[in-house]
């Protein structure tokens, strides 16, 4: 066996202590190409180029939505109740009468839809549209760049299709007013328990409610790091964008006024079948792309 003699255990270390320096500069150099990437992309996208990206104020999304008229298994007229885990959202009332149905901590409740009524709910909050003359007409206003129609949604399902991640993902899906209103149907039944857990006790309600609060964390956990996207990309780069005009006009300057421009945001020629309706989506007329409600953006 050679015996190892100093000076090659000096060779060793003085190499290791080359290839440590130079994987150290390398990480280095990384980071300053990083920095600079994140600090040209934050210029970018809030418009300190001259090229800011049409998005709705805000960063928010604006669908017109007719609601569905079909007649569901409680003998109601009405939409897919569900839940969104991260945005607020706002139904305002455009045309015809009709309701919207909510489940939270505090149980169930009905409120009014009538044009010009808006009603507001906050993550967490079950609602479901109904249309008692096939009239209803609402305008959703969503949160974070649309991100309610992008995958933040959890369906009222019942217990053994929320338990099972294909079934669900399944049934999520719908592709033609058929599988749209059976997807509804189901999301009815899962509503109509957790209504009569209330009704029974606001304690077994909200035991029910906070299992269906888990399986929902637990089918849309593997699109979170997608969310975070969506928003860094919408109202995120929104507030900085009026951060950065702040700053310019405390310094008298005219110059982010003088970037003052208009652009119109049209619905969709297409609609789209909704957890709520049938959806006329209204976006920007560059920059952005949205997808359909129920189809994952991949």
């Amino acid at each position: 066996m050679k015996q190892i003699t100093y000076e090659t255990t000096n060779k060793v270390m003085a190499t290791l202590r080359r290839c440590g320096f130079m994987v150290w500069r390398l990480a280095v150099v990384y980071g300053w190409i990083a920095d600079l990437l994140s600090v040209w992309y934050d210029l970018e996208m809030t418009g300190f180029f001259g090229n800011h990206y049409a998005t709705l104020p805000g960063g928010i999304l604006i669908s017109r939505v007719d609601v569905y008229s079909s007649m569901a298994p409680d003998g109601k007229r009405s939409g897919t109740p569900h839940i969104h885990l991260a945005c607020d959202e706002m139904y305002y009332g455009l045309r015809g009468t009709g309701f919207v149905e909510l489940i939270s901590y505090d149980g169930f409740e009905r409120r009014p839809v009538t044009p010009g009524d808006a009603v507001c709910f906050t993550p967490g909050t079950i609602h479901r549209a109904i249309n008692p003359n096939g009239d209803l007409v609402i305008l959703v206003i969503m949160q974070n760049k649309g991100l309610p129609e992008r995958g933040d949604v959890a369906f009222c399902f019942p217990h053994d299709t929320l338990s099972s991640e294909p079934l669900y993902r399944q049934t999520m899906f719908v592709d033609d007013e058929g599988s749209a209103q059976r997807r509804r149907d189901l999301g009815v039944l899962g509503f109509n328990r957790l209504k009569q857990a209330f009704d029974e006790s606001l304690e077994t309600g909200r035991h029910l409610l906070d299992e269906f609060y888990h399986f929902a964390i637990q089918r849309t956990r593997d699109q979170y790091f997608q969310w975070r996207r969506v928003i860094e990309q919408g109202p995120h780069v929104e507030v900085k964008r009026s951060q950065q005009i702040l700053d310019v006009l405390e310094d008298d300057s005219i110059e982010s006024l003088q970037l003052g421009r208009a652009f119109t945001a049209n619905p969709t020629p297409q609609t789209t079948l909704g957890y709520c309706g049938h959806i006329h989506a209204y976006a920007p007329s560059q920059g952005s792309r949205y997808t359909a409600e129920g189809i994952r953006d991949e």
